[in-house]
């Protein structure tokens, strides 16, 4: 009987982790009714928590750990500024829904011992979809099917990473679990996802995901890389601020012209960094909540003037800290580093953890990408958590 439940456990959670890793074209309107699978998803992952929520209490008997406080004030604090400053209460929903179940349920894996059998499962799920999108990529890029769809499976190719990084670090652990270190199934996915960000030259996930390859050199697996988490903190503290001061743009000017990306805007980003800046600076205790997207989208991706967009309302920044800092204002930012420091601590805490080298990586990769765009996705409190809890993770048996 009690294999029965723990299957049936297993099961439900392989599948709201399967929900909140969608698909990004269903984000997308590159064709009529696709929308629709959005809603289908949105409707799911509202199930999921409330179905995530009974099981937390359920099994931790009531008590919250200070970890899911923190996560849950965090988008508090944001619902509060979109209540006050009449934003988008809809799209608020997704991603607070997304970071609080995730953090759910990373508690629970760990603590019901079956953290790396839904890992297993889940990564087949990830093989299946950049199957699926390599498909949807010779579809598009080599026949007339672009006339008609524009986005691929895994989204736009900046998106891509949304799907990949959790599939490489799934793959790590598991590989780690199994083997005692990154096995050839690991450094096969690596290298897959290197190769598609290459082709599509998505620079600056290509880079991010390129670090794993210091795994592949033993010097420097073994050298307790998690040592060193004041060092990757005020790095990516500083790096934010360098972006806020425009400073960071000239100081990567040479390599983006060598690149062939647009120096000038980064892509537009110049332009809404400053918009956004200049509209907390107004209210910059809480922020303006979760707002909608109001601004001229040919202009924003296509003008290189020397000038910056009227707006007022946007939905993310393409920075993580200062979408946090634009909806929540600075007490959201406090809670969330306070939330990367204690994650990054418990590492340093536990330099011999074999799973601490990858979480580390895992982490500088989501601090470099969240530079230039928005990472509140499905895996990102779902990794802080891991990183958090890293000495109760145990082996248990992957095989039932």
């Amino acid at each position: 009987m009690e294999t029965y439940k723990k299957k049936k456990t297993i099961l439900l959670f392989t599948l709201i982790l399967i929900i909140f890793f969608e698909p990004q074209i269903f984000k997308e309107n590159s064709f009529v009714g696709v929308q629709y699978i959005d809603y289908i998803y949105k409707v799911l992952k509202i199930l999921a928590f409330l179905v995530t929520t009974y099981k937390y209490v359920l099994i931790n008997k009531g008590k919250v750990t200070k970890t899911l406080i923190s996560v849950s004030l965090l988008q508090l604090v944001m619902f509060i500024s979109t209540i006050i400053y009449k934003g988008d209460i809809v799209r608020f929903a997704g991603p607070a829904l997304t970071t609080i179940t995730m953090t759910m349920i990373a508690e629970i894996l760990i603590k019901e011992e079956i953290l790396f059998k839904i890992l297993k499962k889940v990564n087949i799920y990830f093989v299946v979809c950049f199957i699926i999108n390599m498909i949807s990529v010779i579809l598009i890029d080599f026949t007339d099917v672009s006339k008609y769809v524009s986005v691929y499976f895994m989204g736009i190719d900046n998106r891509f990473i949304f799907t990949l990084l959790p599939w490489i670090l799934f793959e790590g652990l598991v590989s780690l679990h199994q083997d005692n270190q990154l096995n050839k199934r690991w450094k096969v996915v690596v290298i897959l996802s290197e190769l598609l960000l290459i082709y599509k030259f998505s620079v600056s996930a290509m880079i991010c995901i390129g670090l794993y390859l210091f795994l592949f050199v033993k010097f420097v697996r073994d050298m307790q890389m998690s040592k060193c988490n004041n060092f990757v903190f005020v790095t990516y503290v500083l790096s934010n601020i360098l972006v806020l001061l425009d400073k960071l743009r000239k100081i990567f000017l040479p390599l983006l012209k060598i690149l062939g990306k647009d120096a000038t805007t980064l892509s537009g980003r110049t332009y809404l960094w400053e918009g956004v800046m200049e509209q907390t600076y107004k209210h910059p205790i809480i922020g303006y909540g979760m707002q909608s997207i109001e601004y001229d989208k040919s202009f924003f991706y296509n003008s290189t003037a020397p000038y910056y967009l009227k707006f007022c309302k946007v939905s993310h920044a393409h920075n993580s800290l200062m979408t946090l800092l634009y909806r929540g204002g600075i007490i959201a930012v406090t809670i969330y580093l306070s939330i990367v420091y204690k994650a990054l601590k418990q590492l340093k805490n536990n330099l011999k953890n074999k799973y601490a080298n990858i979480l580390l990586i895992t982490a500088i990769n989501i601090f470099l990408t969240s530079i230039f765009d928005t990472m509140d996705f499905a895996a990102l409190y779902f990794v802080f958590t891991l990183c958090i809890s890293i000495e109760e993770i145990k082996d248990e048996g992957i095989e039932e």
